[in-house]
Formats: structure tokens, C-alpha cells, sequence
């Protein structure tokens, strides 16, 4: 049994998060997913006192381990600042290296290319990079693309390829 298993069980997230921290600590965490799930908790602090420290070393480790999920969820927070200090420079190498391998990871850096608040705003890599997540057959991505066709979001408005790729989506 591993961590993540005890919230089904009944036994709670507190539980959970004493499994995760009592396993990490020994070394036998059963899988990257347990390491990456303990970070999470210590960067919003959901079961545990957010601890920034604890928070990065965790996801670290699980991107060590080859958690790409891990390596973007670390590069966001640090580009937004989110439970840690910001750091766009590492923020945005952790996420175009998770970017390059995960569809999900290029959705995130679309997203914020598109919004340019915390990235510089990059509409033409931001939609590439939706479609290449979209050729997965990503359903968000494909969602998001219809969304950016029916707004105009970084390409010309168009409502058929906007219904196209929504249709998609389903």
C-alpha cells in the first residue's frame, strides 16, 4: 500500500500526510507520485503548514526520479511565485524541459504565454504549443483551442474551427 492509497480508505489526509512524511523520510516511498504528492501539500499547505523548503526539496526529488508532472508543477509555482519565491529563469527551464515530454506540461506554459502576466505574452507559441498538445489527443488542449478560435485569442476568431476542435473535446 502505498501513501496516496490511505485517503480512500477512509483514513483522512492528515493520515496521508503522516504516511507520505514517515515513508519519505525512510527512503521507501513507493513511486515519484508519492514524492510529488507530499511537495504539492507543503507548497499550498493542504493537510500541513505550507513549508516552502520541504515543498521544493519533495518535488525535486520526485523530478529526479522522473516525475514530469512534478517538474511542472515546480516550474509554475516558481514563475508565478506560488508557495515559493519566483524565479522565472528556473521556473520557465523546469517547464519547457517538461513541456518538451508532456502534453499537460504544454498546456501549462500555453496558458501562460497566452495570458503574458507572469510570462512574456507570446500568442503564436502559446497557440503552437496547444496544438501540439491538442495532436495528443489532449482533450483540455482541444477544448482550449476552441476557445482561442471562438474569443480570437492569439489567432483570427473562427467559429467553425472553434466548434471543430470543441466538438473534438467532447
Amino acid at each position: 500500500m502505498t501513501a496516496h492509497e490511505f485517503p480512500r480508505l477512509g483514513l483522512g489526509l492528515a493520515m496521508a500526510i503522516i504516511a507520505f512524511w514517515f515513508a519519505a523520510a525512510s527512503g521507501s516511498l513507493a513511486a515519484d507520485n508519492d514524492l510529488r504528492l507530499l511537495g504539492e501539500r507543503y507548497l499550498t499547505g493542504e493537510g500541513v503548514p505550507a513549508d516552502p523548503v520541504r515543498a521544493r526539496d519533495y518535488l525535486e526529488r520526485a523530478i529526479a526520479a522522473g516525475d514530469v508532472t512534478a517538474q511542472q508543477k515546480l516550474g509554475v509555482a516558481l514563475i508565478k511565485g506560488e508557495g515559493l519565491p519566483k524565479d522565472t529563469a528556473a521556473g520557465l527551464q523546469l517547464l519547457e524541459a517538461a513541456a518538451a515530454k508532456d502534453a499537460w506540461a504544454k498546456i501549462a506554459l500555453a496558458n501562460l504565454l497566452l495570458a503574458g502576466t507572469d510570462l512574456p505574452k507570446d500568442a503564436t507559441r502559446g497557440m503552437a504549443l496547444l496544438a501540439a498538445a491538442a495532436a495528443t489527443g489532449n482533450g483540455s488542449a482541444l477544448s482550449f483551442l476552441g476557445q482561442a478560435y471562438l474569443s480570437g485569442t492569439g489567432i483570427a476568431a473562427d467559429p467553425v474551427k472553434a466548434t471543430d476542435y470543441l466538438e473534438l473535446a467532447m
